[in-house]
Parts: C-alpha cells; sequence; structure tokens
C-alpha cells in the first residue's frame, strides 16, 4: 500500500501549481517513504540498537500524513468547488489509517510489550491502518482516472 501511496503522490507532485501544493506533495511523498522505513526497521539484524525505531518512524511518518492531509482539507475547502466522494473515502480513510497506525504504535512501545495480547492488540491496530491506507490509495486513483 506505500508503494501506491508514494506513486499516487508523485503524480500529484509533477503536477502541482504553486509552492503550497508542490509541498503538500511532498510531504505525501515524504509520509509512506518514512512508514517504510519504519517498515524495514522491523526486518531481522536491521535495527541493533534496541530502540524502539521502528514505532518513532510510525509516529513521525503517520504526523506527517496527517499534516499533508489537512493540507489536502484546506486547499479543498479553500477551493470551494464540488468534492467528489472518492476525494472524501480518500481522506477520511488517511486519518482513520493514520490514528491506527499511532495506536498501533503505542502498544508495540517497549514499555506496554507486557503480554502477547497487547502485541495482538497493536498488530490489529496495523492492519486495520494497513487497509486504511490501502483503500486510501485506490479511491485516490480512482478520483484521478476515473
Amino acid at each position: 500500500a506505500t508503494g501506491l501511496l508514494i506513486v499516487n503522490a508523485m503524480i500529484d507532485f509533477f503536477q502541482a501549481r504553486g509552492v503550497v501544493a508542490r509541498t503538500n506533495a511532498f510531504l505525501h511523498i515524504l509520509a509512506p517513504a518514512v512508514l517504510e522505513a519504519g517498515s524495514i526497521s522491523l526486518y531481522p539484524g536491521i535495527n541493533k540498537s534496541g530502540q524502539p525505531l521502528a514505532q518513532y518512524f510510525f509516529l513521525v511518518g503517520t504526523t506527517i500524513v496527517c499534516v499533508a492531509v489537512f493540507g489536502d482539507i484546506g486547499r479543498l475547502l479553500h477551493r470551494g468547488s464540488a468534492v467528489s466522494i472518492a476525494s472524501i473515502v480518500s481522506q477520511f480513510s488517511v486519518i482513520v489509517g493514520a490514528v491506527n497506525f499511532n495506536y498501533g504504535t503505542a502498544f508495540l512501545m517497549p514499555e506496554y510489550l507486557t503480554s502477547d495480547p497487547a502485541i495482538a492488540k497493536g498488530g490489529r491496530f496495523f492492519v486495520a491502518g494497513g487497509v486504511c491506507f490501502f483503500v486510501n490509495a485506490f479511491a485516490t486513483l480512482s478520483d484521478k482516472f476515473f
């Protein structure tokens, strides 16, 4: 799903006109890249520091996602034109996905890794967030091309 998010963001970046639109599009490229870095840091042997790097990447990435989405919403409201259903689904799903990722991250922080059920709950939040990001990617593509 992060690959689709990056492709969508790159399309936006190259079509964007103006500094605000380009900055916002860049945030949409940066956010999934940071989330992907968090995922990669979970691979065995990658993070040897003992620090919860993945969790930090996820917190930063989801914060960037929310800033970028609120920028999108602001631009949509400023334009004052009609907003498509796909665009509403896209914005809503990415915010819900970011919130789920943040909850999942909280359950996987070292101070909360107390039991297998807590880890499973964190994993469910990550899966729900990933599904929301997947919905966002397809809603964005359908809004652009259909």
